[in-house]
């Protein structure tokens, strides 16, 4: 009966343990990689000059590094990088 009673204590001392290191473990701050999000096109703009100004403008005002204009006549985007 001792043997048994023994068994008992040492499997509720490991299924505590386990408990206590799951249960640090989801308390543990998880460190994430946060990614910016990407900038939304601007436009449309009818001429592809628009487009171009626009986003010279954004470069100057240090909105963006760099920029694309997408798209065709009548319909251009600045997209900006």
């Amino acid at each position: 009966m001792i043997r048994i009673g023994r068994l008992v204590t040492a499997a509720i001392f490991v299924g505590a343990l386990v408990t206590g290191v799951a249960a640090g473990a989801s308390a543990t701050p998880s460190i994430g990689i946060v990614r910016a999000a990407e900038p939304e096109p601007l436009g449309p703009f009818v001429q592809q000059a628009e487009c171009l100004g626009r986003g010279n403008r954004g470069m100057e005002n240090d909105e963006w590094n760099d920029y694309d204009c997408v798209g065709g006549p009548g319909a251009w985007w600045v997209q900006p990088k």
